[in-house]
């Protein structure tokens, strides 16, 4: 027997996975964690691992990615709104002001 492997690149849970010593792409071989066991498989196992935990990670940081790209986003709207509405604030400010001073004009007109 040739020797197996002695840990995947990187640190996988306990679990059934493509035997890295197999030709054939169906056969599994069960990693314990730490090792390499004698445990082999010819077909798919139930409660195997879809996809393998880098898979999972890459899929994580995306939406992680996602999800900070959508805050900043809202942030930057919520400020973007809050700078329009002070500015449509001021203007109507100054729209009432400038009615109230033609009001006082054409009240001193028409008392004239």
């Amino acid at each position: 027997m040739t020797e197996i492997p002695a840990a995947p690149p990187e640190p996988l849970p306990a679990g059934w996975y493509a035997d890295p010593q197999s030709q054939d792409a169906a056969a599994l071989r069960y990693w314990d964690g730490s090792k390499w066991t004698d445990k082999i498989a010819a077909t798919s196992v139930e409660n195997t691992p879809k996809k393998p935990p880098g898979v999972r990670r890459s899929l994580v940081l995306w939406i992680g990615v996602i999800a900070v790209v959508m805050a900043a986003t809202a942030a930057s709207l919520g400020v973007w709104n809050l700078t329009v509405a002070q500015i449509f604030q001021d203007k109507t400010t100054v729209i009432d002001q400038q009615t109230e001073t033609l009001q006082e004009e054409t009240d001193e007109l028409n008392a004239s």
